[in-house]
């Protein structure tokens, strides 16, 4: 059984970290990966993911090349015979499941990871007619609907009929904590045991609202004055959000750490407790490792409320009450080291495995 994922880069991504350790845990078997890549340079995943024996195919969509694109992705889909197109690009893969069917693949997965309502209702006449074409494509040439959450479904898909495919992560990396690793990194960053650390990991985009997180800490630091706020992750507004830091006087207390593959282990043993103020998103995958690790979450009503199956870790706010962000990133109570590994082995028992993702994905290509 073989499938074609598309995205646009293995970067360290919620999606993309899925899909390498869905890779990693192929062996025994009957599924093989590949990945069409629709964005250039090389991402952070590539030699990790080809080393599991999945082919990396590099196809930049730009302007000047759309029609050698098309014909070289359909070329793809023709010469390799796979069973499974999954397309990860939300509105655009109705497009690219048209050409998959056009290759003869005979599954074909259009899934969404986002709720964009709120940006579809804010876009322009030209971006609201590509929306409709392409989720008419998208009925008309995906044999599959499937979502990370019920508001990412509707999002792409409407009143149409979609399945809920749930992420799982690699939760070998959550059970064992790590003193040694905590005392290198507060040594390395020169923070004290006793500190408030608040932790945030995602690409440095809108929808991940830095700029809400850093108003809100920069009034924290007027209240508490041994509290740091920790940014994992790159992107393309990781130089405003300096700046902004810089304008509040408050660089010294933020630091931005970059793409990093110890994720795992700053939230078991360094973060007190993990902040996303998102503008809408379907269901992230560091809030599933943040559960694995027992800390405590705060997080916007902009994210789906699915994939929480331990919700005690959660405090769920509005974005327009600035005041009880200030007040919940303090009161916090992190976790110690029995709740953790009682967090742990909840979610072993329950359904967010790799294990249990790679048998879903067989399960879904199978599937007539």
């Amino acid at each position: 059984m073989k499938a074609l994922h598309i995205l646009a880069r293995l970067d360290r991504g919620g999606v993309e970290t899925w899909l390498k350790d869905v890779c990693l845990n192929l062996e025994g078997t009957p599924l093989k990966i590949d990945f069409m890549l629709m964005k250039g340079g090389k991402g952070a995943y590539d030699d990790v993911i080809a080393a599991s024996g999945a082919q990396l195919y590099s196809l930049p969509l730009q302007r000047k090349n759309i029609f050698s694109f098309v014909w070289k992705f359909y070329r793809l889909i023709k010469t390799q015979h796979y069973d499974a197109v999954h397309s990860h690009v939300h509105h655009f893969s109705g497009f690219l499941l048209f050409i998959a069917w056009l290759g003869g693949a005979r599954c074909r997965v259009n899934h969404s990871h986002t709720d964009s309502r709120t940006r579809n209702a804010k876009a322009g006449r030209l971006k609201r007619m590509y929306i409709k074409v392409s989720h008419l494509f998208s009925d008309l040439f995906s044999t599959k609907k499937v979502a990370v959450s019920p508001e990412a479904g509707i999002a792409l898909f409407g009143s149409k009929k979609f399945t809920i495919l749930k992420l799982g992560i690699d939760l070998s990396r959550f059970g064992q904590a790590n003193p040694a690793f905590r005392r290198q990194i507060l040594q390395e960053l020169h923070i004290p045991d006793n500190a408030l650390i608040i932790g945030h990991v995602g690409r440095f985009m809108e929808v991940k609202n830095h700029r809400f997180l850093i108003n809100v800490f920069s009034e924290i630091l007027g209240e508490n004055n041994n509290a740091w706020l920790l940014l994992i992750g790159a992107g393309d507004l990781q130089n405003d959000t300096a700046r902004q830091c810089f304008e509040l006087g408050i660089a010294d207390r933020v630091k931005f750490l970059g793409l990093r593959g110890d994720v795992p282990d700053f939230l078991r043993n360094v973060f007190n407790v993990v902040a996303m103020p998102s503008l809408f998103e379907g269901s992230p995958v560091i809030l599933l490792e943040s559960q694995a690790a027992g800390v405590p979450c705060v997080v916007s009503d902009g994210i789906s409320a699915v994939d929480r199956p331990i919700p005690e870790l959660f405090t769920t706010l509005s974005l327009n009450n600035r005041k009880e962000w200030i007040r919940s990133l303090q009161e916090v109570t992190p976790a110690n080291d029995a709740v953790k590994a009682a967090c742990y082995l909840r979610m072993v028992n329950s359904d967010y495995s790799i294990a249990s993702s790679v048998n879903a994905l067989i399960q879904l290509y199978a599937a007539k």
